[in-house]
C-alpha cells in the first residue's frame, strides 16, 4: 500500500496541471516582447516590454502575463468557448468584467463586455472590448509574443 500511494499523488498531479491546452501550454514560461494597445494605440509604458506567459499560482484554467506591469493582465478560460482557424485558436471567456469596487468603467455604466485570448504559433494575446458610458468603446489588447 505504501508504494501505490505515491504512484496515485504523482497521477493526480499530473491530471490536474493538464487542465490548459496544448496551444498555450508551449508558449509558457518563455521570454517574449509585449506589445500593449489601448484603442489601437500602444501604451508608451509598456510597450514593447519583456514578458512571459504564465499558469496562476491560485488556478489552473488561469494564464497570465507578466510584463512588470501595474496589474497582470490575466484570463480564466474556465468555460471558455473555443473557436479554431487555420492561423489561430480563439477562446472566448465568461469572464464579465465586473470586479470588486466597480468594473473595467471604474463606477460609470459598463456594456457589451468581451474577453478573448488569441493563441497563434507564436503569441498568446488578451483583448478585451466594451463599452463605457454606454458611448465610449474600449479596446484593450495585452500581447505576449515569444522571442
Amino acid at each position: 500500500m505504501k508504494r501505490l500511494l505515491p504512484i496515485a499523488l504523482f497521477t493526480i498531479s499530473l491530471s490536474a496541471s493538464a487542465v490548459l491546452p496544448k496551444e498555450i501550454t508551449r508558449l509558457l514560461g518563455k521570454p517574449g516582447k509585449l506589445t500593449s494597445l489601448y484603442n489601437g494605440k500602444p501604451v508608451q509604458s509598456e510597450d514593447g516590454n519583456t514578458c512571459e506567459v504564465l499558469k496562476s499560482e491560485s488556478s489552473d484554467n488561469v494564464i497570465q502575463i507578466n510584463a512588470g506591469l501595474s496589474f497582470t493582465p490575466s484570463a480564466d478560460l474556465t468555460n471558455a468557448k473555443k473557436e479554431s482557424s487555420a492561423n489561430a485558436t480563439i477562446y472566448t471567456t465568461t469572464y464579465s468584467g465586473k470586479r470588486p469596487g466597480g468594473s473595467e468603467c471604474g463606477n460609470s455604466i459598463m456594456t457589451n463586455f468581451v474577453q478573448r485570448v488569441i493563441v497563434d504559433k507564436q503569441s498568446i494575446s488578451l483583448v478585451k472590448t466594451f463599452r463605457c458610458n454606454i458611448f465610449e468603446r474600449v479596446a484593450i489588447i495585452e500581447k505576449c509574443t515569444v522571442l
